[in-house]
């Protein structure tokens, strides 16, 4: 969901830069390539890192929070308004979701 994001967003032509963050390089490579845009600047972090990841929001005005577990949405969430970012914007956990919902089991 976040490389979707980012991909919408570089098109704007207000936007200068936008950032996506990723703690496997193989998977931000992809996303670059994917995009294909000199607007996007890839950050190697590991976003259970909060001092770093606070040091990083403080280069944007806007965070787009797209993470796949609520423990580390929230703690992101905290790190951006510790960060002062203008805005933050926090999608839902749908990839928990859809896990939960295809992990169910069915009783007769």
């Amino acid at each position: 969901m976040g490389a979707a994001s980012a991909r919408d967003l570089v098109k704007d032509s207000e936007l200068e830069t936008v950032g996506i963050v990723g703690r496997r390089k193989e998977n931000l490579e992809m996303v670059q390539e994917w995009i294909n845009s000199n607007k996007l600047t890839a950050h190697l972090l590991d976003v259970s890192n909060t001092e770093d990841m606070k040091l990083l929001m403080k280069r944007y005005d806007v965070g787009i929070i797209a993470l796949p577990d609520r423990k580390t949405s929230y703690t992101t969430v905290e790190a951006a308004i510790e960060a002062k970012l203008n805005r933050v914007i926090y999608t839902s956990c749908i990839n928990e979701a859809l896990h939960n919902f295809t992990n169910l089991e069915v009783s007769p």
